[in-house]
């Protein structure tokens, strides 16, 4: 089952899909920053796929950016799929004082084959066949690490995290809106 729900139906992929990163740790500022390049094949030849599709199964979140840190690899305003999807970021986090963590990822994102559609959620996203060009996205999370308890709860931390998406010439006029999410969480333990 897909997270969607739907039965997952088995077919012939004849696709690729590359991921790549590099990332410095300065441990005398606590400072992490870095480059990523992802890649998804995209296109159809012969009547057999070509088209990099992922299943379902995968989780996009990683924590590259920093040391508590997990951020949507691809952009968190859009979550697209790796899905005919040519993305490169840069990433920068800091920890002050080892209780607050801020990380930012700026992210370019194109199209492998333009006369296809990027895809988010497992759904195609509607694009125009004339540019490549699919959008720049820049991300920020704010971590703080508590102490403390609420009602008994122990309390680990709380963080903010921003996402914004900044549509490219792929997507058409009417629909060149640009994107943001908002998320603001507190977690806590169980013990």
């Amino acid at each position: 089952m897909g997270k969607d729900g739907t039965a997952l139906k088995g077919h012939t992929v004849n696709a690729w899909a590359f991921d790549a990163g590099l990332r410095y740790d300065c441990r005398t500022m606590l400072t992490s920053f870095g480059l990523t390049f992802s890649m998804g094949s995209g296109g159809f030849d012969n009547n057999e796929s070509n088209l990099f599709v992922q299943t379902g199964l995968q989780s996009n979140r990683n924590r590259y950016v920093g040391n508590h840190q997990y951020m949507y690899r691809f952009n968190d305003a859009l979550r697209p799929d790796l899905t005919n999807l040519i993305q490169e970021s840069f990433f920068l986090s800091y920890t002050f004082q080892d209780t607050v963590e801020i990380a930012g990822v700026l992210s370019m994102l194109q199209r492998n084959d333009n006369s296809l559609p990027i895809y988010s959620n497992s759904k195609p996203l509607h694009m125009n066949d004339h540019s490549k060009d699919v959008g720049t996205g820049f991300d920020v999370s704010l971590r703080y690490d508590l102490h403390t308890s609420l009602f008994n709860i122990p309390l680990k931390f709380i963080r903010l995290r921003s996402s914004a998406f900044f549509p490219g010439d792929a997507f058409n006029k009417a629909s060149n809106d640009t994107v943001y999410r908002f998320v603001l969480e507190l977690v806590g333990t169980g013990e």
